[in-house]
């Protein structure tokens, strides 16, 4: 009777065992859906801020189990073991491959140095109407290539980024191996894909710390014109501030072709379309679920809660949808009562922008163009 139950047990077990390999293994096997690189379809388509160096302290015992979701795998190489150049990442499904295409400027005159800014009321009222009766500090920034021109509503509000400056972390390392003359390798690759894809955390600290942390991402943004942001000069690197205006100009910049190289920009942007689904709300609001084959969403949200509220900030990319014009979007806020509110703010201000671009576009076909 004893080795029976033995048996059984150990039967049991082998058949557990035998199921979890099965799922693991199908899960691995889905492969990446390559897609037209994100600058190409963009030729063809021719946030009162607290005292500098500091920041709300986080509630105690509170969490964002969002943002601190991981990859699995093996463990990340050590950069010393990096080789010189390496292949692109393995990214989740129907994560787009990046290609080689011509550098998307043919339908830009100017450089975005040269944009104008006008209120954002111009492009949106019912947008401005509807974030003036939402709490807490908030601003955003709405950036159209075609037009030149940066609308904007409390666009120079200086507010704290919690995981949206990954992307100026993710644009720092690739901005650094530029410089350098090479190819991402090996262990910052592997630490990108996940802080991009899965919100990371432990993979934007590390790559905080290889950088030298606040003083080597602001010198990068400065080169790039972007003299607003104040990345924070000790390791929390989610407190780093910055205002509506310029996350969306750093992510029109790099549309554009304005920085890095073109087989950096499209990795980078390939990332950014490849964010989990769990983690794509806010700017990509009032885009059509059923939206074109052609279309391109790249986004990065960020959320902390902190003693004084939630940060709840997004900010994304919109290649073209539809018969609208390609666009960037930044919303940034904090003090917000919830998570759930903040999204529900930057949500509206997204619906009716993309909205108000949509009825434009179609009542005068040129003027997204």
């Amino acid at each position: 009777m004893r080795h029976c139950a033995v048996h059984r047990a150990l039967l049991g077990l082998l058949v557990t065992c035998t199921l979890l390999c099965s799922a693991a293994c199908s899960i691995g096997a889905q492969p990446s859906a390559p897609v037209s690189s994100p600058t190409s379809m963009l030729t063809q388509t021719a946030a009162s801020a607290p005292p500098a160096g500091s920041a709300p302290t986080p509630a105690a015992g509170a969490t964002a189990t969002r943002s601190s979701r991981r990859i699995g795998g093996p463990t990340p190489l050590r950069r010393s073991q990096s080789p010189t150049s390496t292949p692109l990442p393995t990214l989740p499904p129907s994560t787009p491959t990046p290609t080689t295409t011509p550098s998307p400027t043919a339908f830009v005159q100017k450089p975005t140095s040269a944009f104008v800014e006008r209120p954002l009321a111009d492009l949106s009222p019912d947008a401005v109407a509807f974030l003036a009766g939402r709490e807490g500090p908030r601003g955003a920034a709405v950036v159209v290539p075609q037009r030149a021109t940066i609308y904007t509503e409390n666009g120079d509000e200086l507010t704290p980024m919690a995981s949206v400056a990954k992307v100026m972390i993710m644009i720092a390392v690739m901005d650094r191996a530029v410089r350098e003359g090479r190819d991402l390798s090996a262990w910052e690759l592997s630490m990108i894909t996940p802080m991009i894809t899965v919100s990371d955390n432990d993979s934007a600290s590390a790559l905080w710390a290889d950088l030298g942390g606040g003083a080597a991402v602001q010198q990068t943004l400065r080169s790039m014109g972007l003299t607003a942001s104040a990345p924070n000069p000790a390791e929390a690197w989610g407190a780093s501030r910055s205002t509506p205006k310029e996350v969306a100009l750093l992510l029109t910049k790099l549309a554009l072709g304005e920085i890095l190289t073109q087989p950096m920009r499209d990795r980078a942007l390939a990332l950014m379309s490849a964010v989990i689904p769990e983690q794509t709300w806010g700017v990509t609001k009032g885009i059509p679920t059923d939206k074109p084959q052609q279309a391109f969403v790249a986004i990065k949200d960020g959320w902390l809660p902190t003693q004084g509220g939630w940060w709840v900030n997004s900010a994304g990319l919109i290649l073209p949808v539809g018969d609208q014009p390609a666009y960037a979007m930044a919303v940034l806020t904090r003090q917000q009562p919830s998570l759930e509110y903040g999204i529900a703010t930057i949500e509206g201000v997204a619906e009716r922008v993309h909205a108000a671009l949509h009825a434009q576009a179609a009542a005068t076909p040129s003027a997204g163009r």
